[in-house]
Formats: structure tokens, C-alpha cells, sequence
């Protein structure tokens, strides 16, 4: 087991560029803050609270135009019970995993539904979604993860360059 924050290793994403919320595909992966303590263990936990950081950073946008007070998700990820309490923990909201599985259909249908005027709203088509668990989030962990979200942001921003720089040498070496 390791802690949140895996120890403070931060694992940047980018293995194929990078679309929202940076938008520069020519950005990288990379771990950061690696030190002798770490194992293969804090590697994998760093690479999974990356990837969710990079969505917690896309959740931040969508906040300045509505109010998420819940999140539901589905697919193989969200059937890790781990995994839907990292996305709770991180967007310190409350999680819920939707009975379906693999209910992309029932998401693209409950918005072409709520256009269409079948639901008044987004939050009405979303009380029709059946959720087999829901997940808490753990506010001392929210804190822990605000900290090394805002490294996180941080490296993102400041390896624009880098980002270029590395991109064009792996072109060149092809």
C-alpha cells in the first residue's frame, strides 16, 4: 500500500500530447520528485493519480460555468473500488459508480434527451441513472491532493519549452 500523493512522486500524463485543458501536443510524460524510497508500487500509484489529476484539471473548468455536486462513473476503472475512491478523494465530491458498466450509450441518450426537452435539465436525466455504489470523498486526502495538484499545474506550465525542445529531438532521432 501506498499513501496518498504516492510519496511525493507526480506523474504528468502526457504520453500522447495533450489535448484539454493544455492543449500542446507536444507535451511529454515524466515523473517528478523521484527519490530512492521509491518503488515500482509508488510509480504505478503516482501514473493513475496523474491521469486523474488531468481530469480533476478539466472538472476545474467546467466549475466556472456550472456546480458539480456529484460525480457518477462507469466503465473498468470505475469497478475498482480504489480507483472510484481516488476520483472522490481528488474531487472531493461524492462518487457514484453507475450499474452499468459500459453506459456511454446512456449518457450520449440523457443529453440528446434533456436538448430534445424529455428532461428539464442535466441534473433531472441524471437522477434516472441507477448507481450500484457510492464512494465518499476523504477531506484529509483532498487536502493532501490540493497540494500536489498545484505542482502538478505547476510542471505542466513551466515545461512548455521542454515539452518543444524534447518533441522535436525524439522527431529528428526517428
Amino acid at each position: 500500500k501506498v499513501s496518498a500523493g504516492a510519496d511525493g512522486l507526480i506523474f504528468l500524463p502526457y504520453l500522447l500530447g495533450e489535448r484539454a485543458p493544455i492543449w500542446n501536443a507536444n507535451a511529454r510524460g515524466c515523473f517528478f520528485g523521484i527519490n530512492i524510497k521509491h518503488e515500482q508500487k509508488h510509480f504505478v500509484r503516482a501514473a493513475i493519480e496523474g491521469i486523474l489529476y488531468e481530469i480533476y484539471s478539466i472538472g476545474k473548468t467546467i466549475e466556472e460555468y456550472r456546480t458539480i455536486k456529484s460525480l457518477s462513473v462507469n466503465g473498468s476503472f470505475a469497478t475498482i473500488p480504489f480507483c472510484s475512491q481516488l476520483i472522490a478523494d481528488i474531487f472531493n465530491k461524492p462518487v457514484g459508480v453507475s450499474k452499468n458498466i459500459n453506459s456511454v450509450s446512456l449518457g450520449a441518450f440523457l443529453l440528446s434527451a434533456t436538448e430534445m426537452g424529455i428532461y428539464k435539465d442535466l441534473d433531472t436525466a441524471a437522477k434516472s441513472v441507477a448507481l450500484e455504489e457510492t464512494f465518499t470523498p476523504n477531506k484529509g486526502n483532498h487536502t493532501l491532493y490540493k497540494k500536489y495538484f498545484e505542482i502538478f499545474e505547476r510542471l505542466s506550465s513551466k515545461f512548455t519549452e521542454e515539452f518543444e525542445a524534447i518533441a522535436n529531438l525524439q522527431q529528428e532521432n526517428r
